[in-house]
C-alpha cells in the first residue's frame, strides 16, 4: 500500500498551515498538530501519551501506548501496534513552551474540576490530551477538529493521519536516511517504509545521483583545464 498522492503537505503547505494555526487554533490543538507533524506518530499514540512520557529537559517523547475504540468496548488504552512501535523520539525545542502552556491549562482544568476529575491520582500519570473530566480524548476528536479547521480556512485537504505522511515525506526529501525515518514511524520493517514512500525515495535517489554528477563533472572540468594547460605549454615550446 502506497501513500495516496495528495495526503500530505509540502513545505509550502506547512508554512500556510502554521500561520493559520498560531492565529486561530487553541494551544491544545496547536500542540497536537505540531507533535504529529514533527514526530510522525499515529493519532491513537498521540492521545494515549501521558505527562510522564515527555522529557522537556532533553526534549524526548516516549510512545508506548495507543488509544483505540470499538463499538463493543468503547474507548480504551492498549499497547502499541507492535514492539518497534514502542519508541522514544526527539521533538523540536520550539515545542517546549507549547507543552508548558498546555500543561498549565490542564492543571487549571484539573483544579477547577476538583472531585469530579476522573484522571489519574498523580498528575504525572494524567493524559496530555484530555476531556473536560480528565479522561483521555476520544481517538477521533482531534482528527475531526483538524478536518473542520482546514476546511474553514480553505487549506489543501488532507486527513489528520496525513500529517504523519507529511513528516515522512519532508524528512525523506531532506535526505534523512530511511532507517531513521522508519524508526520515527515505529515501522516493524524498513521495507514497510520504502513501500509506502517509494515515490519520494525516487526523488532522493535522483538527488544522490546528482551529487555524483557534480563530482564527476567537476573532475572532468579539472582534467580539461590540465589538458589545455599542457597543450599550451607544448605550443610555447614549439614556438621557441
Amino acid at each position: 500500500v502506497k501513500v495516496k498522492d495528495k495526503n500530505f503537505y509540502t513545505v509550502e503547505d506547512i508554512e500556510i498551515l502554521l500561520k493559520l494555526l498560531f492565529k486561530h487554533a487553541s494551544i491544545k490543538h496547536q500542540l497536537a498538530v505540531l507533535i504529529t507533524m514533527s514526530l510522525g506518530n499515529r493519532g491513537g499514540e498521540l492521545t494515549a501519551t501521558r505527562w510522564n512520557d515527555v522529557d522537556l529537559q532533553n526534549m524526548r517523547f516516549r510512545i508506548d501506548e495507543s488509544n483505540a475504540y470499538t463499538p463493543e468496548a468503547g474507548s480504551y488504552i492498549k499497547d502499541t501496534k507492535n514492539e518497534p512501535s514502542e519508541r522514544t523520539v526527539a521533538f523540536p525545542p520550539i515545542l517546549v513552551n507549547l507543552f508548558l502552556s498546555h500543561r498549565e491549562n490542564e492543571c487549571l482544568k484539573r483544579e477547577m474540576m476538583g472531585d469530579n476529575w476522573l484522571g489519574a491520582e498523580d498528575p504525572e500519570d494524567d493524559f496530555i490530551f484530555t476531556q473536560d473530566n480528565g479522561k483521555p480524548m476520544f481517538v477521533g476528536s482531534i482528527p475531526k477538529w483538524f478536518g473542520k479547521f482546514i476546511k474553514r480556512h480553505n487549506l489543501k485537504h488532507i486527513t489528520f493521519h496525513g500529517l504523519r505522511h507529511t513528516n515522512s515525506t519532508v524528512l525523506i526529501s531532506k535526505g534523512i536516511n530511511i532507517v531513521s525515518v522508519s524508526h520515527n514511524l515505529g515501522h516493524a520493517k524498513t521495507s514497510t517504509t520504502t513501500d509506502l514512500y517509494s515515490h519520494h525515495l525516487e526523488s532522493v535517489e535522483t538527488t544522490m545521483a546528482n551529487v555524483f554528477e557534480e563530482i564527476i563533472e567537476e573532475n572532468q572540468k579539472n582534467d580539461e583545464n590540465v589538458t589545455q594547460s599542457v597543450t599550451h605549454e607544448q605550443q610555447l615550446r614549439l614556438v621557441k
